[in-house]
């Protein structure tokens, strides 16, 4: 933990995906979305929120159709794998159904999501946030363009850049994690777990990982 905390960088968060290339935008977040009702209206019912829409609607059969490339794309990855793999041993063993970042879920998972990511808005709005604390730290990994850009997958702390974006912060504190996937290459995509092992064209998987950089200077 501690080799990994040594690496701690700050992000613009523009700068930064959740696993399914989506941006921490009112415009493209379910959990920025559900803050800003909450906000408009203490009372919502769980019902009506985004996040219980979300969860409800969004249930991806493989990867491809979760970045929303389906009609680009002809390869057929599991959920959570990209053409450079998993990003670590849980997300390849992680239950579609019991996912926080996707559908199809139970009331319960979501009702907990719900009172998560309210009880975590009100929190750092009273208390602040401390960027450097063992828990405010984000992890994830980071993907390398040709044309030397860089975009930071968030795979640890997607309820706190949410908050953090919402509340008007525009960095955040960042790491990669030891034994984790790191650092991504898009001039190494030929290497790329698998594309080598013909799961993935390599066509496919430069579609793919250009999807995460869509926006990228917005």
């Amino acid at each position: 933990m501690l080799r990994s905390l040594l690496k701690i960088r700050l992000i613009d968060i523009q700068k930064t995906r959740n696993v399914f290339s989506n941006r921490f935008s009112l415009n493209d977040h379910h959990l920025l979305k559900t803050i800003d009702q909450f906000v408009r209206n203490e009372n919502i019912k769980l019902e009506e929120t985004e996040l219980f829409k979300y969860h409800n609607e969004f249930k991806p059969i493989n990867q491809t159709y979760a970045l929303g490339l389906q009609d680009q794309c002809q390869c057929s990855l599991e959920v959570f794998c990209n053409p450079w793999g998993y990003s670590n041993l849980s997300s390849k063993s992680k239950n579609v159904l019991h996912s926080q970042f996707c559908g199809p879920s139970s009331y319960d998972l979501i009702e907990t999501e719900f009172k998560k990511i309210i009880n975590l808005y009100i929190s750092i709005k009273v208390k602040g946030f401390n960027y450097f604390s063992r828990n405010g730290v984000l992890g994830g990994y980071y993907l390398h363009s040709l044309k030397k850009q860089k975009v930071f997958i968030v795979t640890q702390g997607n309820h706190r850049i949410s908050v953090l974006k919402y509340l008007g912060y525009n960095y955040v504190p960042i790491y990669t994690m030891i034994g984790h996937l790191e650092h991504v290459h898009e001039s190494k995509s030929n290497t790329w777990s698998e594309v080598a092992k013909g799961k993935c064209s390599h066509s496919d998987a430069l579609t793919i990982f250009r999807c995460y950089f869509r926006n990228y200077d917005c």
